[in-house]
């Protein structure tokens, strides 16, 4: 799967830092079922201290404004860091509904995009966030990954 060069070098920031991540949201279900269009890249982070750290260094290091990195250095459960503009926005998050990150993590699935490697959340976790947001095209989303998950598993 393609993705613009400043996501993958994102991503590639925070393998060098170490930075336990999932990329969530459309870029995700594009991965499991089909490209979309989509607003943003959605990043869900593990939420302990050292980590937020090392995404810190990560955000730095690819150069994001220091107000970013700051608000993520106190960023809530609820909130969402965000920078750019659509269709190239990045969305930081600690917490989605649905999703318990060290599990997901666990099933996590990791994809190849170009050059880099990125961590994806895995397909059963995903259809669970996507239903949890409850949004009309995360319900939508939600139902094709089921359809696309009954297609992968054997009869």
């Amino acid at each position: 799967m393609h993705l613009p060069q400043d996501f993958a070098d994102l991503l590639a920031a925070f393998a060098a830092y170490e930075v336990r991540y999932l990329v969530v949201g459309g870029y995700a279900v594009g991965v499991h079922d089909r490209p979309r269009t989509t607003k943003d890249l959605g990043i869900l982070l593990e939420p302990s201290t050292e980590n937020i750290q090392n995404a810190c260094l990560a955000l730095d290091d690819f150069g994001a404004p220091k107000s970013i990195i700051d608000h993520l250095r106190s960023v809530k459960d609820d909130e969402v860091v965000w920078w750019g503009s659509p269709p190239l926005r990045i969305d930081i998050l600690t917490a989605i509904p649905g999703v318990e990150f060290a599990t997901a993590y666990s099933r996590r699935m990791p994809v190849r995009f170009g050059e880099t490697t990125g961590q994806v959340i895995g397909l059963d976790d995903l259809i669970e966030a996507k239903r949890a947001a409850g949004r009309p095209q995360d319900l939508v989303d939600a139902e094709r990954l089921v359809r696309r998950k009954a297609q992968q598993t054997p009869a």
